[in-house]
């Protein structure tokens, strides 16, 4: 059997050529596994930041519509600050506690029937301690709301 000959002017790739093709994809692909990395940490702290706005909106939408929540909550006693522990389950398998405090600011101004409420979430993440803050303007009553009376 004849043996082909290749053409003059085409020639195979050399050792170093594919050795420097190599290399170069090892490095692409190094920096996409990272940029990777980095999607999936940012969509696990946005999901994580995502429960804590909700339960911090949750609280003032019901101290905004109703201003004797925070006496209900409390017992009728204002000077306390109440917290809540609420475990969720963010990813299958994963329990994360939220710690909330919610606090009332009453302005100094008598005249004024507006406080300041802030509710304030925090939970752990990959050992780092992360928190989120909102705040809102509403009218919260100084003293407990009175007894309805029974109708006769």
């Amino acid at each position: 059997m004849p043996r082909s000959k290749i053409p003059q002017g085409r020639r195979g790739l050399s050792l170093a050529e594919i050795l420097i093709a190599a290399a170069v994809a090892a490095f692409a692909l190094l920096a996409l596994a990272s940029v990777t990395i980095g999607v999936i940490r940012a969509d696990k702290y946005a999901k994580y930041q995502s429960f804590a706005t909700t339960m911090a909106r949750q609280e003032l939408e019901h101290v905004a519509g109703d201003g004797a929540y925070m006496f209900k909550l409390l017992g009728y006693r204002p000077d306390q600050q109440p917290s809540f522990d609420v475990d969720l389950e963010v990813e299958k398998g994963t329990l994360v506690r939220f710690h909330q405090n919610l606090r009332v600011n009453y302005m100094p101004d008598s005249e004024s029937r507006y406080s300041q409420v802030t509710s304030e979430v925090s939970w752990t993440q990959q050992g780092h301690a992360r928190s989120l803050q909102l705040q809102t303007m509403c009218a919260v009553p100084l003293e407990p709301p009175p007894a309805t009376l029974p109708l006769p």
